[in-house]
């Protein structure tokens, strides 16, 4: 009866040394993960960095063009005030977006041909 009484207590202890065990390589690997983020992954350079970043402009660029597109047709369309007050505000960001980087988006895009 001792003997399974001290089993038990032993199997307690050894399973709250696991968590806690655990719990701290949890803590080390959460803590360097989120100071070092890129140690997880290939370094990226500054070159290749600022590649990733124009190309992402351009895409949002070419997608603000659709937007502007399909935000006309939608605003003629729609009977909904709430709705429109939406699709105006979204049309007028873009058309901003637009005009503010049209000199940007002409020079990335001969860069990239």
């Amino acid at each position: 009866m001792i003997k399974n009484i001290n089993m038990q207590k032993l199997k307690i202890n050894i399973g709250v040394v696991v968590i806690i065990v655990l719990a701290i390589a949890f803590i080390f690997t959460f803590n360097h993960i989120t100071s070092n983020p890129t140690s997880m992954f290939s370094k990226i350079s500054d070159q290749n960095y600022q590649k990733l970043t124009d190309i992402k402009f351009v895409k949002d660029y070419e997608d603000g063009v659709d937007a502007i597109a399909g935000l006309k047709v939608s605003i003629g369309n729609e009977n909904d005030p709430a709705e429109l007050q939406v699709k105006i505000e979204s049309l007028n960001y873009w058309q901003g977006f637009i005009s503010k980087n049209k000199e940007k988006y002409e020079l990335l895009k001969g860069v990239q041909k």
